[in-house]
């Protein structure tokens, strides 16, 4: 994921985690969707799905702290059937929102969010959705099962969690227990989250040829747009990258890469490029846009960096 921080930005996350976990707790819910629709009209809809795991995770954790010892004995084996559907789930939510296109996510999350919108309001009566009557029926493994996946993959791809939401408040819990036990849900799925973000590729990184939400990506496309040429080199990845960046040549070596550009990009922190010296000398423009700050400093280079 490419993210530039500027001051600007980082005020902007700040005063919507803020407004978010005040949202969150009032009514027990809606930290996710209100952080991750108004990220998402800045940011990338994936990037701003996936900046928001750790705070969610966060809020919730502190929300559990409310629940007594025997409360979040009994809530959890209640529950253990929702919550464990619901982790599987979010995988393969996870693993869709790694597939996505960015234009039907951004259109996804925002009919998500007039949705959540329009059933949390009062001023327009809607009508009723048939519910099941019998609390038994609810309170089965198989329906827990069954409304924990389908939640857990809305969940895990756009941060929306109202399904769940609705479903623990069909149990008539006290407020507070309420609140407590869509927080347990919520961090079970997002603790499994943090811990799987990096495994389904959410997170670039050196030693794997895995192209997906790699930094690149959007910096050659943007190049490209520019009207820039753009020769590209990675030591094991050059098989996978042709498949998301066609309009690009792609070199056998650092040095093919390099030799009469106009500038350089690191993108990724490969070993290979930090003892790059010599091949400078073949540029026609010896400027280097060191992303990740593994490329040694030298004489008639001029230096550029980046926060990602």
């Amino acid at each position: 994921m490419t993210l530039a921080l500027s001051v600007e930005l980082v005020a902007t996350i700040a005063v919507v985690v803020g407004v978010a976990g005040a949202v969150n707790g009032v009514a027990g819910f809606g930290f996710a969707v209100v952080g991750t629709m108004v990220l998402a009209a800045t940011l990338d809809p994936a990037t701003a799905v996936t900046f928001m795991i750790i705070p969610m995770f966060a809020v919730n954790l502190a929300l559990v702290g409310d629940l007594t010892r025997e409360e979040l004995r009994t809530c959890g084996t209640r529950f253990a059937p929702l919550l464990v559907a619901a982790l599987v789930g979010t995988l393969l939510g996870m693993a869709l929102l790694d597939r996505l296109p960015e234009a039907p996510l951004r259109i996804l999350l925002g009919f998500v969010s007039l949705g959540f919108v329009a059933t949390n309001q009062h001023a327009i009566p809607l009508p009723s959705l048939p519910v099941v009557s019998e609390r038994e029926f609810a309170d089965t493994p198989l329906v827990m099962g069954v409304v924990g996946v389908v939640s857990g993959v809305l969940f895990g791809a756009t941060n929306v969690g109202v399904q769940l939401v609705a479903f623990v408040r069909s149990f008539d819990l006290s407020h507070g227990l309420f609140v407590g036990v869509v927080a347990l849900v919520f961090v079970g799925i997002n603790g499994l989250r943090v811990g799987a973000a990096g495994a389904l590729g959410l997170a670039f990184k050196p030693g794997t040829d895995d192209m997906r939400n790699s930094r690149a990506i959007p910096v050659v496309r943007g190049l490209r747009e520019r009207g820039a040429t753009v020769t590209a080199y990675d030591p094991v990845a050059t098989e996978n990258a042709r498949e998301y960046l066609d309009d690009v040549d792609y070199a056998e070596s650092a040095d093919a890469a390099l030799a009469g550009a106009d500038g350089a990009v690191v993108v990724t922190d490969w070993d290979e490029f930090a003892t790059l010296d010599e091949e400078f000398d073949a540029m026609a423009d010896p400027v280097v846009v060191d992303g990740r700050r593994v490329v040694e400093r030298r004489d008639g280079i001029t230096y550029e960096g980046l926060t990602w």
